[in-house]
């Protein structure tokens, strides 16, 4: 669950997660550049730290490298956000006060 109060309403969103790690090893004596394709669902959205070196479609598309015999991981986020009824917030620590009508 993820919240935010913007003015008096407190908006919340359900936030789903899914990671993968892949562990690649560079079993050759070369350098190699290693070819990850991983699908995007519709309606997620890529939460990656390196972003893909492109994007095809809905496949992500990330280009590792690793030196001989190097082992090197690569992790892969996803994020899908469904929002959630908004719904008004009175005399919240979190909201400022309403001006009073006269």
């Amino acid at each position: 669950m993820e919240e935010t109060v913007v003015g008096n309403e407190v908006h919340r969103n359900l936030v789903s997660v899914s990671e993968q790690t892949y562990t690649l090893q560079n079993v050759t004596t070369d350098p190699v550049v290693f070819e990850i394709e991983h699908f995007v669902p519709l309606g997620w959205t890529l939460d990656s730290d390196p972003k893909p070196d492109q994007m095809s479609g809905s496949t992500a598309i990330f280009h590792p490298h690793a030196q001989p015999g190097e082992i090197v991981h690569l992790h892969v986020g996803l994020r899908h956000t469904k929002p959630l009824k908004n719904r008004i917030v009175k005399n919240s620590p979190l909201t400022p006060p309403q001006p009073q009508g006269n």
